[in-house]
């Protein structure tokens, strides 16, 4: 049995790439999942077996499982069992991590999908790719290779807009537009956002049926946005209604550029957080 192992050039490019804590962290509950049972000497055996993998690639010293004469692991054991399983993801450095985690999979302990996905969504840049040899029984036989992806960070405080939820679903279809490059989404989805903004901003049942455009004045009296922004989210919404396959269907290529999706989709962020906080400071005075 061989283990797959990363290559020479692999390991010099995933050197400079940080995993951050909370990623660990997510790692870390997503194989909690893995090894849940309701046995506790069979999910300190479970636990133990991730540890060993781990310090294997550490170069750490292995550790045997000793239980008492009925089979039972006693309350220390157990202790120190959990402690190395909540830190075994966090030691180690950004190569020794992927190392481990291809070893996780190699002996089927966790799929690759998960982990990958959990990479996508922090925007780590890398995937961790299995080429599976045809005809083969196990993993031993494939080859792993890293993918190193185009990150696309997050504004800082878009956390903060996934809190509502119909601002959440639109701003996770402007980032899903912007990664597949479908531009004229990016801007169908920008005024979209704002003209659920506004919406909730004139906080009327009458205005939930209408359009931005005939909110505006509505929308210009109630907000706490200087005007130069409200003009500019106006633009958005105009160019939205007669921008090719972005408002409506059309035979003419989209005009937006990559910049264009680039400066939007930041002030769509910006503007909406924007709007938020002056909300906050001017309804707790």
């Amino acid at each position: 049995m061989m283990y797959i192992e990363l290559s020479n050039e692999d390991k010099k490019s995933l050197e400079p790439i940080l995993i951050p804590k909370s990623t660990r962290l997510k790692i870390t509950k997503l194989i909690k999942g893995w090894v849940a049972t309701e046995d506790q000497d069979l999910l300190t055996v479970r636990k133990a077996r991730f540890i060993n993998r781990a310090n294997n690639v550490l170069n750490n010293k292995i550790f045997v499982l000793e239980p008492d004469e009925m089979g039972n692991y006693d309350i220390p054991t157990i202790s120190w069992v959990d402690c190395e399983f909540e830190v075994m993801i966090r030691r180690p450095s950004t190569v020794q991590l992927v190392e481990i985690l291809i070893d996780f999979f190699m002996d089927d302990l966790i799929g690759l999908e998960e982990i990958n996905r959990i990479f996508l969504n922090d925007s780590i840049g890398i995937e961790i790719q299995y080429i599976e040899k045809i005809g083969s029984v196990n993993h031993y036989e494939g080859s792993i290779s890293i993918h190193y992806l185009t990150v696309i960070e997050k504004p800082t405080g878009s956390d903060k807009l996934q809190e509502d939820k119909s601002i959440a679903t639109l701003l996770n279809r402007m980032e899903k537009s912007f990664e597949t490059k479908d531009y004229s989404a990016v801007l169908h989805a920008s005024a979209s956002c704002f003209e659920a903004q506004a919406k909730k901003i004139i906080d009327k049942e009458t205005a939930l049926n209408q359009t931005l455009g005939s909110l505006i004045e509505q929308y210009r009296s109630r907000s706490y946005l200087p005007e130069e922004f409200i003009e500019y989210i106006l633009s958005i919404y105009r160019r939205r209604n007669s921008e090719p396959n972005a408002g409506h269907g059309s035979p003419l290529p989209s005009t937006v550029t990559e910049e264009d999706a680039i400066f939007i989709r930041r002030m769509t962020y910006a503007l909406l957080e924007i709007e938020n906080d002056l909300e906050w400071v001017n309804g707790n005075r």
